[in-house]
């Protein structure tokens, strides 16, 4: 979920081109995802988050995940553009999957999402 359509684009093409993902479900809006959550509409396998927008911030967005208990382990990465210090702590602190840099690229953007789907996936097996 990105609030910019442009990355949210380039992240919904990073994960299409991935041969283990089976579907995406790309979204903008952080409240409609959740109502999506929560009635069941969308299931959610991994979600990739930004951290940066409006209305609901990323953190928020987490906070309200887990209340519902069909999402309360459902993997959070974040992605950002930038990591300060206190957001790198804080994405610790709320159990975070993985905590992505948007690269410059979106070569590097397709590496670092497949990297983080192959990490899961062996952390399955």
């Amino acid at each position: 979920m990105d609030d910019d359509s442009a990355d949210l684009a380039l992240i919904t093409d990073a994960l299409r081109r991935n041969p283990r993902v089976r579907g995406v479900t790309a979204m903008s809006d952080p409240r409609s995802a959740l109502f999506e959550l929560a009635q069941h509409k969308v299931h959610a396998d991994l979600i990739l988050l930004d951290i940066n927008m409006p209305r609901i911030d990323g953190f928020t967005f987490i906070e309200a995940l887990r209340e519902a208990p069909w999402c309360a382990h459902t993997p959070v990465v974040l992605l950002t553009t930038w990591g300060a210090c206190y957001q790198v702590e804080r994405a610790r602190r709320a159990h975070v999957a993985g905590y992505i840099m948007k690269p410059p690229s979106f070569r590097d953007l397709r590496s670092r999402i497949d990297g983080l789907i192959d990490q899961m996936v062996v952390g399955e097996a």
